[in-house]
């Protein structure tokens, strides 16, 4: 275990070099297959509409060998254009429901999430030993946890990280990126993810720093970081080769400039009510530096509050958070002790195939475990699949006006929703006249699906709209249960 003095070095461990090889070896394997079992054996992490809608997306590029470039799914908007900017991963994700049906799905999550906690562990091996390698990787990946759930953010993560860990590997080694490790990992990302924006900014601010640290005059500063330069000219011809080309490109930018993403969950701020990880890392970020046991310099401190920022601004940015604060974490650890353990580590874990081979079988066993549990749609927040068993199949054909957070389910169950969870494609007028619309009484909805043609409504229990509904004469109530109600429109003229 690491002894931290009030000098703020730290003791050499009482440990053999060899036992402290072993932990640094198995402890990311370990760390990998706990996390990826959690990830597939929690049902929660199908608690999210948009987790239905990638997976029908996939199936429908499966079956068409094309990727859509206009809405092919909703009652409202279709035709409008839209950028099917997470084509990888939902084909990853078809194929997993294909093999597995739900369980492959959790399964391929699974996967995803391991490796992140693995190649996570991984790079704080390279820096700290002990209790600082177990702390600063269990509460990186703890942050996770609020994300886990079956979409494309977390099969682009081990991309992130890997990506991360990179720039920050040569940065301290004073040389410029790998030119061919940037393009493979930002061609990969950008085909799974729009989070390869955040690449693309880490690897400007990484450039920048290069080019105000170089010596001599500007020309010669930049002229000293060609190498940093080519790599965002790589990261951004990387960028672009999508089946979406420019819009692929420019899609981040008009995600970020919707001003109704509060409106949505992932999009609004983080929660303090309860103890959390994001608390913990800030309160361990807090005592690192009061303390002075973390040496960040300049860019390290910029890149962590940033991090805090995007992470208390918008919850789904805790796992970014989680990510690369501890592998900044871990590298300030090891530079503020470099009398002691960090100072006596190698830069790399020693080699060992054992380890490698271990996880290997273990993550075979793991998805053999959940594939054999099979796990049937059930109802949830996000999923009304007996309240569907109930709606008669001639009403299903008609129109429906349906809670958001069902958009997903529906597109799954092929029945093209009112919204959904594309909120980019439905744009800020929409949003706000669908939330406006919640709120209707009972002759304005019935304007409004006289204007829509709707037949029937699929929402949650809590929409201020079953209670209208309820009480108008022209609407019959089909069915309810605690997760959704169903109401038919019923012709009084």
């Amino acid at each position: 275990m690491i002894s931290v003095l009030s000098s703020g070095t730290a003791a050499v461990p009482a440990e053999t070099p060899a036992e402290r090889s072993w932990l640094r070896r198995l402890f990311p394997v370990a760390l990998a297959l706990v996390f990826g079992a959690f990830a597939a054996f929690d049902l929660r992490t199908l608690n999210d509409g948009d987790t239905f809608s990638h997976v029908r997306t996939g199936l429908w590029i499966l079956e068409h060998h094309a990727v859509p470039h206009t809405d092919i799914f909703s009652n409202s908007l279709q035709g409008t254009p839209w950028t099917a900017h997470e084509w990888l991963s939902e084909v990853l994700l078809a194929t997993a429901h294909i093999a597995g049906s739900w369980a492959g799905v959790l399964a391929l999550t699974g996967l995803a999430g391991g490796a992140a906690a693995y190649l996570l562990g991984r790079f704080v091996a390279r820096y700290l030993d002990g209790l600082a390698l177990v702390a600063t990787s269990v509460l990186g990946v703890a942050a996770f946890q609020s994300g886990m759930l079956a979409r494309p953010h977390v099969l682009a993560l081990p991309v992130l990280i890997a990506w991360a860990g990179h720039l920050l590997s040569v940065r301290q080694q004073h040389r410029p990126p790998d030119l061919p490790i940037v393009a493979g990992l930002m061609l990969l990302w950008a085909n799974l993810h729009g989070g390869w924006a955040f690449g693309l900014a880490l690897l400007g601010l990484l450039t920048a720093e290069r080019i105000c640290l170089a010596p001599g005059s500007p020309g010669r500063r930049v002229a000293a970081s060609s190498g940093w330069i080519a790599a965002i000219a790589v990261a951004v011809v990387a960028a672009a080769v999508t089946p979406n080309g420019l819009d692929g490109l420019i899609f981040p930018i008009k995600l970020a400039l919707l001003p109704n993403l509060s409106q949505i969950a992932e999009w609004q701020s983080a929660d303090f009510n309860h103890l959390g990880p994001t608390e913990l890392i800030i309160l361990a970020l807090l005592y690192l530096g009061l303390s002075g046991h973390g040496r960040f310099d300049l860019m390290m401190t910029a890149l962590l509050l940033l991090l805090l920022h995007m992470a208390l601004q918008h919850r789904r940015h805790e796992m970014l958070l989680g990510a690369v604060g501890a592998m900044l974490t871990a590298m300030a650890l090891s530079e503020s002790t470099t009398d002691g353990l960090a100072h006596m580590l190698p830069p790399h874990p020693e080699r060992n195939l054992l380890p490698g081979l271990v996880g290997i079988v273990a993550a075979a066993l793991l998805v053999a475990a959940r594939l054999a549990s099979p796990v049937a749609l059930f109802d949830s927040r996000v999923a009304a699949p007996t309240a569907l068993g109930h709606t008669p199949k001639a009403l299903q054909v008609q129109r429906v006006f349906n809670s958001y957070e069902f958009g997903g389910f529906l597109i799954f169950e092929g029945v093209p929703p009112f919204i959904d969870g594309r909120a980019d494609m439905f744009g800020q007028k929409f949003m706000n006249d669908y939330i406006a619309t919640l709120g209707f009484s009972a002759d304005r909805f019935r304007a409004f699906a006289d204007q829509n043609h709707i037949g029937w409504t699929l929402l949650r229990p809590s929409e201020p709209l079953v209670r209208t509904l309820d009480q108008d004469p022209g609407w019959r109530r089909v069915h309810a249960d605690p997760f959704a109600v169903v109401h038919q429109r019923v012709l009084t003229r």
